[in-house]
């Protein structure tokens, strides 16, 4: 896949996401109060760093190295649902909230490793500090997403288009 692809695919995948985020919204009663709405902020907020990762790897094509780290972190910013699944088989992870902070603490402990790895082969690329980073803002705000009333009418308005 070249440039034109990915750059062809990527709204494809951004429309999509964002349909998938609209038909969540209007069927917010299926769902246990409030979930919509910290599940709405981390889609959105997904499909913002997918594209960011997306973006800086292409634009650092040339840059083998950086471009193959940006790669693998849009990989990882598309892993939490199905962690979040898995954890459901193992006893501790009783709730949907621990199930959900255990996916993005999956993912934090998996870009620590990568980061650690660059640094023992002697040259540390920006993408996985810069990938950590994102990650735990996330991960800290989507705790608290669902409590914000900015975001309800922001998330209601784009439920009632």
């Amino acid at each position: 896949m070249d440039r034109h692809d990915c750059a062809c695919a990527w709204p494809a995948l951004l429309i999509g996401g964002v349909k998938m985020m609209h038909l969540m919204l209007k069927a917010a009663d299926e769902y246990p109060p409030g979930a919509v709405y910290q599940l709405s902020f981390i889609d959105a907020s997904s499909l913002l760093l997918f594209s960011l990762f997306l973006g800086l790897s292409l634009w650092n094509g040339q840059r083998l190295a950086i471009h193959a780290r940006y790669m693998v972190c849009t990989v990882l910013i598309i892993l939490p649902p199905a962690i979040t699944r898995l954890l459901f088989f193992i006893p501790w992870f009783d709730s949907f909230a621990k199930t959900l902070n255990g996916s993005f603490v999956a993912i934090e402990v998996v870009l620590l490793l990568l980061l650690v790895d660059d640094r023992r082969m002697g040259r540390l690329q920006p993408s996985y500090p810069l990938a950590i980073g994102l990650f735990l803002l996330l991960h800290l705000t989507m705790n608290l997403a669902g409590q914000w009333l900015w975001w309800h009418i922001l998330m209601d308005h784009f439920a009632s288009l």
